[in-house]
């Protein structure tokens, strides 16, 4: 069998030797698999070239020829595809670095570019906060307004915000690699340099077209590896009708290839998102109501919460963990990469208070700002972690190598022992989202560690059980053995003709990150598996029903995936349904829509069942037809963003943004899918008729 440490080990060593070692020591391999692995396997790709080039192209070479001896030629076909994206993809970062070598900054030192790049993006976040203000006051729409861009663009402000982040980063990270400013561990050292000229910064106007570059041909290649998309070459016509002259000088020929976009793989993972962040906002915003009318605890700084709540911050990041998890974070023994999971709570917050005191009274809220390592470890030993914790926090921090983006990692190491701190990380990211983010992205890194919540599972089943149970439904949550086989039932209930066989998950959503998309879609496919595996058993032992259900004997099996986060699907993949605990819980309650402030009347109202009372077949069509998924389709368009590879060669890199939504707009958006709603359930009667007629004929 296919041994993945073995595989990797080799793919990490570039050793053809090593790999076909294995492959000959086993009777049969997945060609299919072993491409995979090839494909997501971090090692195999240069973005910054280097001697293990020949290398690597050589095991990919001998690779290909085995599979084909083998007899796999498809799989063979398939890494051999593979391979030619490999080079076009590296081909555009080796352009992007040519470019930065030749511009007008290189007399600059690797240091004076971050330093002017920070001070242009703290130029470029005064902007962005004027714009945020007027898109808020303006009240032109109710969900997500839109920002303007100096080139008249309507922009989601969270791109635009992640978009500033990252060209500090991805300025941090090329000058890194450039520089080899790596420690041991793998964390960036930025080297001191002496204070910067305006001159400087004017210069970085350019280079953060380049950075821009590489942040979006980096995304490109993460949908090609781990999502399957691919780059289709671009004609010059086209390239000039997406970019237009403004790009280039008129009269070069340019060519380009673009990343397409992949509606129905990409859509329930985006929109999962986006309801997590709105899910995280709302309910931060009722609790942040509640905290504000009583006096949060405070026995000293060195106690960790509930003795001590350094914030509201805190406090919020506490309760949204309870609310999404269903777990205590502050009586949670178990460790994350080192930390409980209140320690992580507490070391963001520790460090965004001391960030927010340091700022209070400046005229602009700070960019960055500069700490000694040795302040900000007094600052966390003072508010409760340990010396070795402290430690462990800042390491866990601070920018790496393999740092996802600067929420998550919002410090930066010098060579002088400082730190930097990128104050607009911390005040924009939520912390709570944050710890989860950077607890999963440690875990992907480190296959003995976890960013799975020990109990939290078994809380969620609970709480389904119980819904059903409080409403009077027929439900039940048995465990039977049966010849030799375990079969747990987290929910099974019985309703009009159906029998809902409920499979509860509680996985960490990917933050629209494609690698972290490409794990989530594989426990997807596990969870298939499973809860196929129990809808299968009950009509293999009818026994099970009978003895612990007997109202679902004779019904139809439904099979659907329940998430505690708000992941759902559209329809059925492979026979099973993908619904979310907080639209289950939705569809009880009988209506949804917007309503005129906390508490207020609807301003527009969905009503989610047909008649008075809910049915069972209401409940079917909310979970193959989840009506946020609806609406989130009319909140959602597509747009691009440039990767300019060389002066002559660039690429389009399309990709999802949320817009705005009037109240005009959800009205009708609202009735469009409650047309839809009736059109089925008008379906559904005459399908019925049509089998009942029929069968009375025969």
């Amino acid at each position: 069998m296919l041994s993945q440490d073995t595989v990797k080990a080799a793919l990490k060593d570039t050793s053809w030797a090593s790999l076909k070692a294995h492959l000959e020591a086993i009777a049969t391999f997945d060609g299919e698999k072993l491409v995979e692995l090839v494909r997501i396997n971090e090692s195999m790709l240069f973005k910054h070239g280097g001697k293990g080039l020949a290398a690597r192209d050589e095991l990919l070479s001998q690779l290909a020829a085995y599979l084909r001896a083998a007899g796999q030629g498809d799989h063979a076909s398939a890494l051999e595809a593979h391979t030619a994206d490999l080079a076009l993809v590296e081909a555009g970062f080796a352009g992007i670095l040519k470019e930065i070598d030749t511009g007008p900054w290189k007399p600059m030192s690797g240091a004076t570019r971050v330093a002017s790049m920070l001070e242009l993006a703290s130029r470029e976040s005064r902007y962005l906060n004027a714009q945020m203000e007027k898109a808020i006051v303006s009240g032109e729409g109710v969900a997500n307004p839109m920002i303007q861009a100096p080139d008249g663009r309507r922009l989601d402000p969270d791109v635009a915000l992640g978009a500033l982040l990252d060209l500090v980063k991805n300025t941090v990270m090329m000058e890194a690699y450039r520089g080899k400013w790596f420690d041991a561990q793998g964390h960036v050292r930025v080297p001191d340099c002496p204070a910067i000229e305006e001159a400087d910064v004017q210069r970085m106007n350019g280079y953060g077209l380049y950075a821009n570059s590489w942040r979006n041909w980096d995304g490109a290649q993460q949908k090609v590896r781990f999502r399957g998309a691919r780059l289709r070459p671009l004609s010059e016509a086209e390239v000039r009708h997406l970019v237009g002259e403004r790009y280039g000088e008129p009269g070069v020929s340019r060519y380009g290839h673009v990343l397409e976009l992949d509606g129905e793989r990409e859509f329930p993972d985006i929109c999962a998102n986006e309801r997590l962040m709105d899910r995280i906002s709302n309910d931060l915003c009722t609790m942040a109501r509640e905290l504000s009318k009583r006096t949060l605890k405070h026995s000293g700084d060195h106690l960790l919460p509930p003795e001590t709540y350094l914030s509201i911050d805190e406090a919020l990041a506490v309760e949204s963990m309870a609310h999404l998890l269903s777990i205590d974070a502050t009586t949670s023994e178990q460790v994350f990469s080192g930390l409980r999971m209140i320690e992580w709570i507490r070391g963001y917050a520790a460090i965004r208070r001391r960030v927010q005191n340091d700022s209070a009274g400046a005229q602009e809220n700070a960019f960055w700002l500069r700490y000694a390592r040795a302040d900000l470890l007094a600052e966390l030993t003072a508010c409760g972690l340990s010396e070795d914790k402290a430690e462990t926090f800042l390491s866990h921090a601070t920018l790496h190598r393999s740092s996802r983006d600067l929420f998550d990692q919002p410090l930066i190491a010098t060579t002088g022992g400082d730190l930097i701190v990128v104050a607009y990380a911390l005040a924009t990211s939520l912390i709570s989202q944050v710890v989860l983010s950077a607890i999963a992205s440690k875990a992907r890194l480190d296959e003995h560690e976890t960013a799975q919540v020990e109990g939290k599972g078994e809380a969620f089943e609970r709480r389904i059980l119980e819904l059903f149970q409080h409403l009077g439904l027929k439900a039940g949550a048995p465990t039977v053995k049966l010849d030799g086989q375990t079969y747990q039932y987290d929910a099974l209930l019985a309703w009009g003709d159906f029998l809902f066989v409920f499979e509860c998950k509680n996985h960490t959503l990917s933050s629209n990150h494609p690698v972290a998309a490409y794990y989530f879609e594989k426990e997807c496919r596990e969870n298939i598996k499973q809860v196929k595996r129990l809808a299968e058993a009950l009509e293999r032992y009818p026994q099970i029903l009978e003895q612990h259900l007997p109202e679902g004997i004779g019904k139809t099996i439904v099979p659907c995936i329940l998430n505690a986060l708000p992941y759902a699907t559209t329809g059925a993949r492979d026979g099973v349904l993908f619904a979310d605990e907080s639209a289950l819980s939705r569809f009880f309650t009988g209506s949804a829509g917007l309503r005129a402030g906390v508490g207020g009347d609807y301003l527009v109202e969905l009503r989610l069942w047909q008649r008075a009372t809910p049915t069972a077949l209401d409940l079917l069509f909310a979970l193959l037809h989840p009506f946020q998924m609806h609406l989130m389709a009319d909140q959602l368009e597509s747009s691009h963003a440039p990767a300019w590879l060389s002066p002559e060669w660039m690429a389009v890199c399309w990709y999802f943004q949320r817009t705005s939504m009037t109240p005009a707009e959800m009205k009708a958006a609202v009735e469009k899918f409650e047309a839809f709603r009736s059109e089925w359930m008008q379906a559904i009667a005459a399908q019925a008729e049509a089998d009942e007629a029929q069968t009375d004929s025969a």
